[in-house]
């Protein structure tokens, strides 16, 4: 560990200001290197989500579906809240790739399936329903997302 800044007395409070910001967003980036550096040996289970208002680190398991609309992506969390994310689904699709409880449901869809509660079948059309979300399946997915389940 090596000094980020230092202050010489006596102390300004603008440059404490500074210094604090300097670190913190140190601390930040070489969080952000861990992170990257866990995600690319496969043993991370977050997602790095690059936000407006800086970097969000969103733990898979809180993950209940991905929506995907051309080169956004809703994310929709456990607690009920939304994240758009300006990345497309099939670069999601990729990040998830070694986690089993993630696959793609649909072309617009990706699902973890430790969420569905039931799959359900109305006009020949299979739905997985996770929580109170009804999510189309595709026909060539119906037998992975099953066996998914089983």
């Amino acid at each position: 560990m090596s000094a980020i800044d230092y202050l010489l007395k006596p102390i300004q409070p603008n440059e404490l200001m500074l210094a604090v910001e300097r670190a913190e967003k140190k601390q930040a980036q070489l969080f952000s290197y861990q992170l990257l550096k866990e995600n690319l040996s496969g043993k991370s289970k977050k997602i790095v989500l690059n936000q407006t208002k800086g970097i969000e680190f969103l733990n898979t398991a809180d993950v209940l579906f991905m929506k995907g609309d051309g080169a956004y992506t809703e994310i929709f969390k456990r607690d009920g809240s939304k994240i758009v994310a300006s990345k497309n689904l099939k670069q999601f699709e990729e990040m998830l790739d070694d986690q089993p409880h993630f696959i793609r449901a649909q072309k617009s869809y990706i699902i973890n399936t430790e969420f569905v509660s039931s799959i359900n079948k109305a006009d020949g059309v299979l739905q997985a329903v996770i929580m109170d979300y009804l999510i189309p399946v595709s026909p060539e997915k119906a037998t992975l997302l099953l066996e998914k389940l089983q």
